[in-house]
């Protein structure tokens, strides 16, 4: 939300280029797998539905590569476990999403945004930011473990505008209009990705 504010105030002027990365810890077990959608459509579908709340514009087109690269056994279900996507927006922006479905060193989720007149990013979260310097080195805490950890203010922040929304008040409104469009993406993104061509969408 943050983020989004930096943006809608002008300070980095108009977005020319999103880079989000989204690397999960670990792969989820196969089980799961086989019943996700894949990884457009359970895991980078968030990342398609985060560009376009950042940036309150549509996507025109979207050229993806996949491949297996983490564990025979998701390519076995006929899924891929790493892709990179580029979207290319309305109003010209262009959007690099890389995922992953294994970062050894943890759940790593970041985003920039390069506008005409400046940058803003987030960056990876730990429980605190102390580093230890010794003879051997230097070290920090790992990463939060994953969405459960790492999203747990947002969750609340979530339900707090759920219900000032059924109270009546204004909130953060989210419709079923944003589920289908990041859907839409995803399915462009998969296209894309066994074709190897760009998509567009409409």
């Amino acid at each position: 939300m943050q983020l989004k504010k930096e943006i809608k105030s002008g300070t980095i002027g108009t977005p020319h280029i999103v880079k989000i990365t989204s690397r999960d810890p670990a792969p989820p077990p196969v089980e799961f797998l086989k019943s996700s959608g894949g990884l457009f459509l359970d895991m980078i579908i968030h990342d398609f539905d985060m560009a376009r709340f950042l940036l309150e514009d549509e996507p025109i087109s979207v050229y993806s590569e996949a491949d297996v690269l983490v564990d025979p056994a998701i390519g076995k279900l006929g899924d891929v476990d790493t892709a990179v996507s580029t979207l290319k927006f309305k109003k010209g922006t262009i959007v690099v999403i890389d995922d992953s479905r294994k970062a050894t060193y943890g759940y790593d989720q970041r985003i920039e945004v390069f506008g005409s007149k400046g940058m803003v990013s987030t960056k990876n979260q730990r429980e605190h930011s102390v580093i230890t310097h010794t003879a051997t080195g230097s070290q920090m805490i790992p990463f939060k473990d994953f969405f459960m950890e790492r999203y747990h203010q947002s969750y609340i922040n979530e339900i707090r505008e759920f219900i000032k929304i059924c109270q009546g008040k204004k909130g953060q409104v989210v419709s079923v209009q944003d589920a289908y469009r990041a859907t839409k993406i995803a399915l462009a993104a998969m296209k894309s990705a066994k074709g190897k061509k760009r998509v567009e969408i409409k």
